[in-house]
């Protein structure tokens, strides 16, 4: 990525000025942010300063917990807080995502006046700032603002637009103090009944230990972080009598697993303590799960999109030292949840050659070679799959079969021209 320069927000055209917030929101470094903020305010362009605000919130993402928060001193902090309290929040209301990624705690309380601001755009800027602050692992430990953010439920001068973001917050961090409150506003006929209903349903999910079982994932960052591009993601199986976590390749057993509580789980010799959630994971909009934290990570439920990544890393790398015992726990979930698509066939057939289930593969690739135009492929892995079941004859009919349909320079070609000891 070509070098971003600030001197573009004095000199640019405005879409030049706005890709400057664009970039530096993922790659931005603090000594920006002052600049990114005289933007933020002084820009003509709305759309400049509310990218140049949102850039200093999602750069300041990146300091808020763990090793990383020593990157952004303390004395810079302070600046970067006495200048965007100088923002007028009816200027630009993005100052509230700012406050919130601080990593201050005297930062919320204009952040609660805000929510009750009589202008509509500062609530929701304000809104936002709640959301990002209180979902952070940082926040995780800050009773004070959970309980006003709980009280605020009840303050008849709290308008319904605030109201109805407040109990969404209190879902997605799992408050469930919040629930008579709650349950009260059913008898409502606005918003806030509809925010109650999903919330209600949210906090059942999240407060019943027999729902952590299945497919995890965390990439290591802060729940609300933007990062430019993320570590490989570590995935957690919580299975029928084992746990397993890791990266294809490097998984390992950890063991039985059990939930005490909704917010307890022992791994093998391990306990953790969980912060449960509701959270959107990152890249997914508003497509919002089951989540917790745990010791600075966040863990989020794995999707069918989620295991066709993770099935395509098993194909590629295996699993590494997993005890062979342990290799069905891990197969058979991410067989059952990879997404009805023409590659997932393929990639359950390869998946299981590695788990040593050669003639399941045979009969899965074999209904696939028998579809109408089937990918040229198949034919290889269909060989592979029946070496591994002790068909040699097939075996070697289905490479034949792949180097007569596949292309010149196909990427199996070799292979194949190999298992059939160099003939054609």
């Amino acid at each position: 990525m070509a070098e971003v320069s600030l001197s573009t927000l004095d000199k640019g055209d405005i879409h030049e000025r706005a890709d400057v917030g664009r970039q530096l929101s993922r790659i931005g470094v603090p000594d920006q942010i002052p600049r990114l903020l005289d933007a933020a305010c002084e820009d003509k362009s709305p759309g400049v300063r509310l990218y140049a605000i949102g850039a200093a919130a999602d750069i300041l993402s990146r300091y808020r917990v763990g090793a990383s928060r020593e990157g952004l001193p303390d004395d810079l902090r302070q600046e970067i807080h006495t200048q965007v309290r100088r923002i007028d929040p009816s200027v630009n209301a993005g100052m509230f995502s700012v406050l919130a990624t601080l990593g201050l705690p005297r930062t919320v309380k204009p952040i609660l006046v805000g929510l009750q601001d009589p202008r509509l755009d500062v609530r929701t800027g304000a809104a936002v700032g709640m959301f990002r602050y209180c979902i952070s692992w940082a926040a995780h430990g800050d009773q004070e603002v959970r309980a006003r953010g709980v009280a605020l439920l009840s303050d008849p001068k709290v308008r319904p637009d605030v109201r109805a973001h407040l109990v969404r917050i209190c879902a997605y961090c799992g408050w469930t103090e919040a629930r008579p409150v709650m349950e009260r506003f059913l008898l409502r006929e606005d918003q806030v009944r509809d925010a109650a209903e999903q919330a209600l349903a949210w906090l059942d999910a999240i407060t019943t230990a027999n729902t952590l079982g299945g497919l995890w994932w965390s990439d290591g960052a802060d729940a609300g972080e933007i990062r430019s591009a993320p570590p490989p993601r570590t995935w957690l199986l919580l299975g029928e009598g084992v746990a397993i976590s890791g990266e294809p390749g490097a998984f390992r057993a950890k063991g039985a697993w059990e939930a005490p509580a909704a917010d307890a789980l022992k791994l093998g010799t391990e306990r953790w303590s969980l912060r449960r959630m509701i959270l959107a994971p990152p890249g997914r909009g508003e497509e919002r799960d089951q989540a917790f934290q745990h010791n600075g990570r966040t863990w989020y439920r794995a999707t069918a999109v989620d295991i066709l990544e993770l099935a395509e890393g098993v194909a590629d790398q295996g699993f590494g030292a997993l005890p062979e015992a342990a290799v069905p726990a891990l197969v058979d979930p991410i067989l059952a949840g990879l997404p009805d698509k023409a590659e997932s066939g393929r990639l359950a057939a390869r998946i299981e050659l590695i788990a040593g289930l050669a003639e399941q593969a045979v009969a899965r690739l074999e209904e696939i070679a028998s579809s109408k135009k089937p990918a040229v492929d198949i034919y290889f892995w269909l060989g592979e799959a029946r070496a591994a079941a002790g068909d040699a004859a097939g075996a070697r009919e289905a490479w034949s079969a792949y180097l007569k349909k596949a292309p010149k320079r196909a990427p199996y070609s070799d292979l194949a021209q190999e298992r059939l000891g160099g003939e054609p």
